[in-house]
């Protein structure tokens, strides 16, 4: 995958490690920026491919881990707005940003 500078997902990747996601959010498509879903890792933060099926399926994963791991009285914080931050944004799995986008 190509390596973009942008404060933003400019582009996607439809493969993920199979590692467990801390968060995500839902980027929407404003040029440059690509509609992508975000998702955060203890390794950095990933733009996705939201079309693919199994990017549903890591989603469901994690609130049901969240669901084993928090009480029915404490709602995790999970954002769904665009990315703002000054940051490098790639769609493979290098870091070298301030936000540490992948």
């Amino acid at each position: 995958d190509a390596e973009k500078v942008s404060p933003c997902c400019v582009a996607v990747s439809r493969y993920m490690e199979n590692i467990p996601i801390t968060g995500y959010r839902l980027q929407e498509r404003n040029i440059p920026c690509v509609r992508a879903v975000i998702f955060k890792t203890e390794k950095g933060q990933f733009c996705i491919d939201p079309n693919q099926p199994w990017v549903k399926r890591k989603i469901i994963e994690f609130w049901k881990s969240l669901k084993n791991k928090i009480s029915p009285t404490s709602a995790p914080l999970i954002q769904t707005s665009s990315a703002t931050e000054n940051s490098t944004v790639h769609s493979g799995g290098k870091t070298t940003n301030h936000s540490s986008l992948h």
